[in-house]
């Protein structure tokens, strides 16, 4: 096993022949110890072969290897220049460092390492691997689960009775391999990964990214779960919410093995499907010029497809954004009509407004349901945040946490193991991953932890005995101004506002005062020229009468300070919100549209004057403003010595009563000023229909029983119509020589079709009906060779030959088919 050389024969003497002998081809030269030494040090460090090539160039030069002084070329029998030849000695030397023999199959290291028995057993990777599964007959699955005691520990403290996300990615080793990370979220907004599971798609499975089902999944979460055991309370764990993409695979195993927990859907992945079915019936090329002229070949009507194309997304926006399903259905319903009157008129409208409509019947008929709608709207979020006892903007949106992490682990750690930019072996994979990776990721998580945790420490005296925030937080409106709010409608707006849908800020406004959530204005120090108005979220659900809030709202601070005329310009409004709408686009947000009206509302107070009309002059009055206050002890002006716009000034709350004119805003019966809001569910008496307190109320598993099924009878309905076509083609084609044609090619799909007439005719379950010639994995627990206990089944192996039992040997995985091909994520 130390690869000793114990003995050594030959012939002694040497023939006629031998010594008239002559070489034929150069004889290989050894590199010098020393060398394969440096090589070896540098590869344990993570270098790559470029950087060993390197220093190997500047040793020589430098004369830094052992024995160079004495060396020569002509009689020494060894070199110092590393050649092509070398690099696979260096690195099969590297990996033997390391426990993993080259010369066998990945599958087989990681068998032997996870084997008691067996001489390569390693303890470290045996404790943080379980749910192990080798492949021992074609039919089997690889499966494994990686999980250190750091993400034990962080799963109990970051992910039981919280919030987790779980996500697939594939192209992570040169194995066909799928790769399933479950991720919590930290105090302070960080991912913390809990675990990876990995297992091998069904054979001559085509797409790897595809090669999974909810039996698989629901088998390793199992097995995750059980491997975490109980806390001290005896509590198994169970997280409340969990994100995902839209794979309704991956919620019903999440369903299935945390009942009751709520389903959320990731909203980039909800806006990326969304998109692509956009495009797929709305075709044409995307154009910035906003005239109608044709530039290289472009069609006119590219920009009237541009324009249904952005109020379309204008539209989902609202969708992800609004409070009830029915709010939801009206803003459909209400872009419907105006594009259907286009699209049944003669212009170049017509055919784009038709493609269009095809989308928004898709937006209401698979996502437009209670309980879809819950998993993505913005009631579901709040709903969430009730659950879990946290603000709002602590739940997950996205999850772009653990999307972060793919890269990272891809582009960075992976990344720099790889040969050539070809993907590393399946044992590579493993060993780093417990070995190298994730330390290396936790050890960074606790230097982080430890670098806040001490600057705020420092400077906690100097703050005023409170915690500071990291340095490129933005402080908040009372403390720093910049750009003023502008008020103008964009190109977005106006032509969301020109084909009949709606303009989201005016709506957002126009909700809020509906809903009573703009706090009555007052004023610091009694001052009326700095105007403070509060502003609660969209997202909040006032309580019922006579109870208090279950969560703390988000309230936003609109300031408002009136700036008097010069000689170089009007008198203006300085208007600044503190919600990242203002903070991203500088336009006027919902929030600052409301505070106006519900000031001006008040029969005592003046007209003020109005906002900027562009982002130009929003910048040109912030710099004002802030000079202004900066230039103590400068009084600042007034409400008094303000002059009033001139009548041909376009007034926001004049363009606001246009859009709103419903609101009356002479008249102060509308706001009572005087009073505070009322937080008994007034809400529920807006437009919107009913609230989600009108909702009969259901348990989450029914909930998310009822979305997935909603989903899989989509891919069903759509899986059957695409069998359709393909069916009727095959017929078509029979039909022209059914004498002479081989028809044996369709004998799978004949057979397919009685499974499906049983099937209809039986309601069968769909689980017992296995793919016609494929070897994809029965059911869970019903696999002969996992019968055994739990102890001799996950962490055993093949037993060497020096063991009297053996086991069945253990099979490859698939290679994938192109190693060098992009790696992506699961998008579904």
């Amino acid at each position: 096993s130390d690869r000793a050389i114990l003995r050594i024969s030959g012939i002694l003497t040497h023939n006629p022949g031998c010594v008239d002998a002559k070489l034929v081809r150069r004889p290989a030269i050894p590199l010098h110890p020393h060398i394969y030494e440096v090589a070896l040090a540098q590869l344990a460090e993570g270098a790559d072969l470029t950087a060993v090539q390197e220093r190997n160039t500047v040793y020589i030069n430098e004369g830094k290897y052992r024995d160079i002084e004495s060396f020569n070329p002509k009689t020494t029998n060894w070199r110092y220049e590393i050649i092509p030849t070398d690099n696979k000695t260096i690195y099969r030397q590297h990996y033997r460092a390391i426990g993993i023999d080259w010369s066998k199959i990945p599958e087989l290291n990681i068998d032997e390492w996870l084997d008691e028995q067996s001489d390569a057993f390693k303890s470290e990777l045996s404790v943080a691997i379980t749910g192990y599964q080798a492949r021992t007959d074609e039919h089997d699955r690889f499966q494994l689960t990686i999980q250190t005691e750091e993400m034990k520990a962080s799963a109990w403290k970051y992910g039981h009775q919280k919030q987790i996300i779980m996500d697939g990615t594939f192209g992570v080793c040169s194995s066909k391999l799928l790769v399933f990370i479950t991720m919590a979220i930290d105090d302070e907004g960080h991912g913390v990964p809990l675990a990876f599971m990995l297992f091998s798609p069904p054979p001559q499975n085509r797409a790897t990214q595809a090669g999974y089902d909810t039996h698989i999944l629901v088998d390793i979460l199992t097995t995750w779960k059980e491997s975490l055991g109980l806390n001290k309370l005896g509590d198994s764990f169970r997280p409340k919410v969990a994100i995902t993409d839209t794979d309704s695979k991956e919620r019903g195993a999440l369903n299935t093995v945390f009942p009751g927990i709520t389903l959320r859907l990731c909203r980039y992945h909800m806006r990326q499907c969304w998109s692509n079915h956009l495009k797929k019936h709305l075709r044409g090329e995307k154009i910035s010029d906003a005239s109608g002229s044709t530039h290289g070949g472009r069609h006119k009507g590219a920009l009237k497809r541009e324009g249904v194309r952005k109020s379309v997304k204008v539209l989902q926006e609202a969708i992800l954004s609004s409070q009830t399903l029915p709010a939801a259905k009206a803003l459909l319903t209400t872009l419907r009509a105006s594009l259907y009157r286009q699209a049944t008129s003669k212009s170049t409208y017509s055919a784009p407004s038709a493609s269009a409509i095809l989308h928004l019947d898709y937006l209401s008929k698979e996502w437009l349901k209670p309980a879809m709608f819950d998993s993505f709207s913005d009631s579901g979020r709040v709903a969430a945040a009730a659950l879990l006892d946290v603000p709002i903007s602590d739940v997950a949106n996205t999850s772009n946490h653990l999307e972060c992490l793919n890269g990272l682990l891809k582009n960075k750690h992976l990344n720099r193991y790889k040969r050539g930019g070809r993907r590393i072996r399946l044992d590579l994979l493993v060993y780093l991953l417990v070995h190298k990776i994730l330390p290396s990721m936790f050890s960074e998580r606790q230097k982080q932890r430890n670098y806040r945790a001490n600057a705020n420490a420092r400077f906690f005296k100097a703050a005023g005995n409170v915690a500071l925030g990291p340095q490129h937080t933005r402080l908040g409106v009372t403390e720093r101004l910049g750009d003023a709010a502008w008020i103008a409608p964009d190109a977005e707006e106006a032509e969301a506002v020109r084909l009949g849908g709606p303009n989201l800020r005016d709506e957002g406004a126009r909700s809020l005062l509906l809903r009573n959530f703009v706090l009555p204005p007052y004023l610091p120090s009694g001052d009326p020229s700095h105007i403070t108005v509060r502003v609660l979220s969209s997202t909040s659900i006032p309580p019922p009468a006579g109870q208090s809030w279950t969560v703390q709202p988000t309230i936003y601070l609109v300031a408002l300070r009136p700036i008097a005329a010069s000689d170089a310009s009007p008198a203006v409004t300085f208007a600044e919100c503190t919600c990242l709408d203002f903070k991203s686009r500088r336009l006027a947000c919902s929030h600052i549209r409301a505070a106006l009206i519900r000031f001006q509302s008040h029969p005592t107070a003046p007209l003020l004057p109005p906002l900027p009309s562009s982002p130009a002059a929003g910048r040109a009055l912030g710099d004002l403003v802030t000079s202004l206050l900066q230039s103590l002890p400068t009084p600042a002006p007034t409400l008094a010595s303000l002059s009033h716009p001139s009548p041909s000034a376009p007034s926001l709350v004049r363009t606001l009563a246009d859009a709103l004119p419903t609101l009356s805003l002479n008249n102060a019966s509308d706001f009572d000023s005087d009073s505070d809001t009322d937080f008994s569910g007034s809400a529920s008496d807006s437009e919107s229909g009913e609230s989600v307190a009108d909702i009969p109320p259901a348990s989450a598993a029914a909930t998310n029983h009822v979305a997935i099924l909603h989903q899989t009878q989509s891919r069903l309905d759509q899986a059957a119509g695409k069998a359709r076509i393909a069916l009727l083609t095959c017929i078509e084609i029979a039909r022209e020589a059914p004498s002479e044609l081989d028809l044996s090619s369709l004998t799978a799909s004949v057979n397919l079709a009685e499974l499906l007439s049983a099937l209809i005719l039986n309601s069968a379950s769909v689980a017992a009906i296995s793919k016609p010639e494929t070897t994809l994995l029965p059911p869970p627990h019903t696999n002969p060779s996992s019968a055994s206990s739990t102890s001799s089944t996950l962490q055993t192996g093949p037993q060497l030959s020096t063991v009297t039992n053996k086991r069945p040997r253990v099979l490859p995985i698939e290679r994938e088919w192109a190693s060098k091909r992009k790696e992506g994520t699961v998008t579904l």
